[in-house]
């Protein structure tokens, strides 16, 4: 999730937008502020119950999991795995 943020850094105002999505059963939505808090991120969270049927469209296989949509709503591509800051700024990029 820092990695998130230092993206959102260095793309600046009127940069794209994240959203995490939690894949928790339980989603209480304080408890999960303060865990992405602690990890750095201050974006937005979704809590999505049905692990399988969100991720697999998607070409993501492992979690965390990036999606790259457009403003249209496309997912333009996806990662499955940690990625740094640059991997994310390159590919929100491509969405311009």
């Amino acid at each position: 999730m820092p990695e998130l943020e230092a993206a959102r850094n260095e793309l600046g105002p009127g940069g794209p937008e994240f959203l995490a999505i939690a894949l928790d059963d339980e989603g209480d939505p304080e408890r999960l502020r303060h865990i992405a808090e602690a990890f750095g991120y201050r974006g937005g969270i979704a809590v999505y119950k049905d692990e399988d049927g969100i991720l697999a469209p998607l070409g993501v296989r492992e979690v965390p999991g990036l999606a790259f949509v457009n403003r249209e709503g496309v997912v333009v591509s996806a990662a499955s795995g940690v990625h740094g800051s640059k991997f994310i700024v390159k590919h929100a990029r491509a969405l311009r």
